[in-house]
């Protein structure tokens, strides 16, 4: 008996050891959680009650934002854009007159239901999209997130930036709430919706994918024959698949940051890797149409070219990045900026210009009126010059 009682003992000895190290740890850790995160944690849900589930929804929302009302929000400005398009088929037929076997093209007309996304962006049923999404269609219509089809017109669109503008005929239209691009943060929880591969699937429903800014400002020079530039980019991982082109980039409030416009695949599919154009830059496009009724041209008053080696050993520059400006037209702008011949262009707004196609590229993605700040470097010292953009002289009026 008297082992027994010993074990006893001991047993309840080492019971009591572990509720004290299990209290002292729970007042250390009351002490060092803030009070208002203690009601949180220290809240217990009551048998048939409803109070584990807010509690739950609580602490979820805390960490992680609520998406789903963000694609609500945004879903019923985001249009599926249709065209009637004329398709070229090649077949092939007997000659009667010989033994040959001739190519015969026929041309139809194509109803083609969605051909891209758009985003409703007044109420007045203006309509944002890439202009890659309706270059050379005919005859636009729009598919609502309700099913019904609306007819559209082509405002105009700015080729070089990849926006187009769209007109409804509904005038009583819900759109979206714009977003402001240039505080977005790397990081940040963003929806890409649109409507991809609606063809196959013919339902004018948005689809929504969910990633975030993975990068911010990329550009990209100009293509060989391609005189698109894209300039400022936003790079997102949210999944951009065909179709998405024109639609929204949202933020986790619901407010469009960004224009979805293409992808970097090897495949066709999306491999996270897409970029949007800023909504700041989109609704730029757009208030120009709204103020002048087209997209007016720029008249740069001064020429430049890429830097040649030969240059940068006379001048002792350590590498060729920039441009060199080799004429300025008297009495223009870039006089009264004070830029003259020989000048080094080293950035555009704070943008570092590589080449001659680098400072066209950040130079084209600006209207008529901005002002635009130059880094340039002369007789060895680099200055800031302020340049005021200007409109050809016929198109001044």
């Amino acid at each position: 008996m008297t082992h027994r009682n010993q074990q006893t003992r001991a047993l309840r000895l080492l019971i009591a050891l572990n509720v004290g190290l299990i209290l002292l740890t729970l007042t250390q850790f009351f002490r060092s959680t803030p009070s208002d995160q203690l009601t949180d944690l220290v809240t217990i849900p009551l048998a048939g009650s409803n109070n584990g589930k807010a509690l739950a929804q609580t602490t979820r929302a805390a960490a992680f934002p609520d998406l789903a009302v963000a694609a609500e929000k945004v879903s019923p400005a985001v249009v599926s854009i249709g065209a009637i398009q004329t398709v070229v088929q090649r077949t092939w037929m007997r000659d009667y007159f010989s033994q040959f076997i001739v190519p015969f093209d026929r041309r139809e007309q194509q109803r083609i239901p969605y051909i891209g996304s758009g985003i409703i962006v007044t109420r007045d049923g203006l309509v944002i999209t890439n202009h890659h999404v309706v270059e050379g269609a005919k005859d636009l219509f729009v598919t609502m997130q309700d099913g019904r089809e609306v007819q559209a017109r082509l405002v105009d669109a700015d080729k070089i930036l990849d926006i187009a503008v769209l007109q409804l005929e509904s005038k009583d239209c819900v759109p979206a709430q714009i977003g402001d691009s240039s505080s977005l943060r790397e990081g940040e929880w963003v929806l890409a919706v649109g409507n991809p591969f609606g063809n196959l699937i013919s339902d004018p429903h948005a689809t929504v994918t969910v990633g975030v800014v993975s990068a911010l400002n990329r550009s990209f020079s100009p293509e060989q024959g391609n005189q698109r530039v894209y300039s400022n980019m936003i790079q997102t991982d949210a999944a951009i698949n065909p179709g998405n082109s024109g639609g929204a980039l949202v933020d986790a409030q619901g407010r469009v940051v960004g224009i979805n416009t293409f992808i970097f695949t090897q495949s066709g599919g999306s491999n996270g890797i897409g970029f949007a154009i800023p909504i700041n830059r989109a609704m730029r496009v757009l208030q120009e149409i709204r103020d002048h009724g087209r997209i007016r041209n720029l008249y740069p008053d001064f020429e430049v070219s890429n830097i040649s080696r030969r240059l940068a050993h006379d001048l002792n520059l350590s590498s060729l990045a920039g441009v060199v400006v080799t004429s300025v037209e008297s009495d223009g702008a870039a006089t009264e900026a004070g830029l003259k011949p020989g000048d080094l262009i080293l950035a555009v707004n704070g943008q570092p210009c590589i080449s001659f196609n680098w400072f066209w590229t950040l130079y084209a993605a600006h209207y008529p009126g901005d002002r635009i700040e130059f880094t340039i470097k002369r007789a060895g010292k680099t200055l800031q010059i302020e340049y005021v953009i200007s409109a050809p002289p016929k198109e001044d009026n």
